[in-house]
């Protein structure tokens, strides 16, 4: 959601299909991961989404054999993202 910081209001909202575990911003594209289980232990995957900042619908979707648990955008082209599982960081080239 995104919301006015003087008065509170609601100001956009875009739901998931997937739970959501990170989002970020950086020349004009939002990004955020995405689990299809709630939990990282349980049988599923997980995926980078990009989506249109004005609708919320997905454009592209970059599917990965770990979870994903975190994601930040370095504003030169990289985003970096967390994993569950081997105390590793994932560093991807912006599609």
């Amino acid at each position: 959601m995104l919301f006015d910081p003087e008065s509170g209001r609601e100001l956009e909202r875009f739901e998931s299909d997937c739970h959501v575990c990170g989002v970020t911003w950086s020349s004009g594209q939002l990004w955020h991961c995405a689990w299809t289980t709630r939990f990282p232990t349980e049988a599923g995957w997980a995926e980078l989404r990009r989506l249109d900042p004005r609708s919320g619908r997905v454009e592209r979707r970059l599917r990965f054999p770990t979870w994903v648990s975190g994601i930040e955008a370095d504003g030169q082209g990289k985003l970096w993202c967390g994993t569950f599982s081997g105390g590793k960081i994932l560093v991807l080239k912006m599609p």
